[in-house]
């Protein structure tokens, strides 16, 4: 059965200012089957944004619902809260897939690696790829659809 992995990551790539306060670059592979995507995710989710929004085009950004900002407001109120948070990880702990998550210490990777520190999100995706490859090989799947966040304009460059 072919899979499908969504990257998609946290923190920011640069090693010139590292952000005292979140001073990590972390990257992440969500692998599935297809018709587990298309059968069991696609309706628990959309039926968790009806539930919540009313609507599904939100988008679950991990630092909106953290800081109860723009759509994830409601998310202020601590009961409130609770129960978005054990539904949702009701949700994902009931779902069968796959997740891959490299982490860079941005500032430890610097220090070692000095004017030869890689890109984290080139290393992240490196280590990423090495680990999801094996995974293809014990489903004989020598293809792949990755499907990558967006980006804003100055990271995509």
């Amino acid at each position: 059965m072919p899979v499908i992995v969504y990257l998609d990551e946290t923190g920011d790539h640069s090693l010139e200012l590292v952000d005292k306060d979140f001073p990590l670059f972390a990257l992440a592979m969500f692998i599935c089957e297809e018709s587990v995507y298309n059968q069991k995710i696609v309706p628990a989710i959309y039926q968790f944004k009806m539930d919540y929004f009313r609507h599904e085009a939100v988008i679950m950004h991990s630092r909106d619902i953290r800081k109860a900002q723009n759509d994830f407001r409601f998310l202020s109120n601590r009961k409130v809260r609770d129960g978005f948070c054990e539904r949702l990880n009701q949700i994902m702990q009931g779902l069968d897939y796959t997740l891959i998550v490299s982490v860079i210490r941005k500032q430890k990777h610097k220090d070692k690696y000095g004017d030869f520190a890689t890109n984290p999100y080139d290393l992240a995706m490196t280590f990423c790829m090495e680990r999801l490859l094996p995974l293809l090989e014990d489903k004989e799947q020598n293809r792949v659809q990755l499907i990558a966040e967006s980006r804003g304009r100055k990271e995509g460059r």
